[in-house]
């Protein structure tokens, strides 16, 4: 995102589109777990994570895909997929552990034309 301002109003449009999930470490939110539905069957999954979740990086992985696979069953979703900055190399490791797996590279998607990679699983 450009700013703070800009990723609240997108966090904010998405909340009224879809699934969401907190998770929280010692009663503090940690990370949000989000899906939007795009159509039966198939949603568009977004995360925003606290540093707290780097201090448990096995802990985050197998809950994030507890939350991936539940949803995919609650919602009945046969594909969920996800965008990652293209130079953001955590991210894709963390995505590709989760199970998500590259399709394409998005020239230009970025609000600020940056190049994304689109994954799925």
């Amino acid at each position: 995102m450009a700013n703070r301002d800009e990723a609240i109003d997108v966090f904010d449009q998405q909340e009224q589109m879809g699934a969401a999930v907190t998770a929280f470490v010692y009663n503090e939110p940690a990370a949000i777990f989000g899906f939007v539905s795009i159509w039966k069957g198939v949603a568009e999954a977004w995360l925003v994570a606290d540093d707290v979740m780097r201090s448990m990086p096995v802990t985050f992985t197998k809950s994030a895909k507890q939350v991936l696979d539940i949803s995919a069953i609650s919602m009945g979703l046969h594909r969920t997929q996800i965008t990652i900055r293209s130079t953001d190399t955590r991210a894709y490791k963390w995505a590709s552990a989760v199970g998500f797996r590259q399709e394409c590279l998005m020239r230009k998607y970025g609000t600020d034309g940056v190049d994304y990679f689109l994954m799925a699983r």
